[in-house]
């Protein structure tokens, strides 16, 4: 008898494990992979927007903000404009100071993260002298460096770049070979 009912057990198990490996138990949103909206999407072109904010206090005070649009030609290219404006304040000269400019930049991914970037970068902004008198001048400069994308969800990332100065037009505001590190946040349109 208790032949019988071991094998009734065991039956019953694996005919009832047999039956679950078939149904298709749904993860939770948490657990489930995210995947980047340009993959899903079947428009040919895609657009993004974002850019980064930046902010610092002390003798030398400044708030940044840098809006960036772009669009997707093909998936791993990415061509894109983007402005600047930045307000400063010197505690030793206790002059307002703002910086203007814009940029076009070209960007290639490499397994959807990795970035590799080309940009034109163009700045207004003042020079103050000892006796206080102030003039403005024009920067042109070209970056190229490489960076990292991550998805947060799949229409938003974040990423980083390390950018060097190949050209830069101006003697007054020099960067030389100094690393530019930028932050941000892009939304796929």
């Amino acid at each position: 008898m208790k032949r019988i009912w071991m094998i009734m057990v065991i039956i019953l198990a694996s005919l009832q494990f047999s039956i679950a490996q078939y149904e298709d138990v749904p993860l939770p949103k948490s657990l489930k992979a995210i995947t980047p909206r340009e993959e899903k999407s079947d428009r040919k072109i895609k657009f993004l927007a974002g850019g980064n904010f930046g902010l610092q206090f002390g003798n030398y005070t400044a708030v940044e903000i840098s809006p960036q649009f772009g669009i997707y030609p093909v998936d791993w290219l990415l061509v894109g404009v983007g402005g600047t404006y930045m307000f400063s304040w010197d505690s030793y000269y206790k002059i307002p100071c703002h910086t203007f400019g814009f940029n076009a930049y070209l960007q290639g991914y490499i397994w959807k993260r990795l970035i590799l970037h080309a940009g034109y970068e163009y700045l207004n902004y003042p020079i103050f002298y000892v006796d206080k008198t102030m003039t403005r001048h024009d920067l042109h400069s070209v970056v190229v460096g490489a960076g990292y994308r991550q998805y947060v969800t799949d229409r938003v990332s974040v990423y980083g770049l390390l950018l060097f100065n190949v050209y830069q037009s101006s003697d007054y505001y020099t960067r030389d070979f100094v690393p530019i590190i930028r932050f941000g946040v892009n939304f796929d349109i």
